[in-house]
């Protein structure tokens, strides 16, 4: 009996051997894919820390572009009151120039003895009506004509 024994307990302790073997290669095939696994996140966050290093120069970039652009605004809204200022002396210039060629228009105009005013400098006009208006109407004399149906000469 007791060989018998022995043989079951044999038998058993061989079964319990392979199914040990069988556990020992999961283990091994699950250590090797976690092992895998690690090397993965390794890589991973190797890459997340590159990924962050760009993303922090990039950020500085951006700061540095958006100083430059301040920078750049100031400069402009100067520029525009640099150019409201030039506008307004234009503006002031303009008017101190049509003054003056008025001025220099009524000069002209007495030194040239033109009873009418100006004479058009424009040679296009070819009708002798429109060369005509194109003097300065003369006054009249607003008095009344004389008894004799003359007609007085302007003072």
């Amino acid at each position: 009996m007791l060989p018998r024994r022995l043989v079951a307990l044999f038998t058993r302790l061989e079964a319990r051997r392979s199914r040990l073997d069988a556990l020992t290669t999961r283990f091994d095939a699950v250590r090797t894919r976690l092992a895998a696994l690690i090397s993965r996140l390794d890589a991973l966050r190797g890459s997340l820390d590159a990924l962050r290093g760009s993303l922090d120069a990039l950020r500085s970039w951006l700061d540095a572009l958006r100083s430059w652009l301040d920078a750049l605004r100031g400069s402009l809204d100067a520029l525009r009151g640099w150019l409201d200022a030039l506008c307004g002396s234009l503006d002031g210039l303009r008017g101190s120039l049509d003054a003056l060629t008025t001025w220099l228009a009524v000069l002209i105009s007495r030194e040239t003895n033109d009873p009418g005013g100006f004479r058009t400098r424009d040679l296009r006009i070819k009708s002798p009506l429109l060369y005509q208006l194109s003097y300065r109407v003369c006054q009249q004399d607003s008095r009344p004509p004389a008894g004799d149906g003359t007609v007085r000469s302007p003072n």
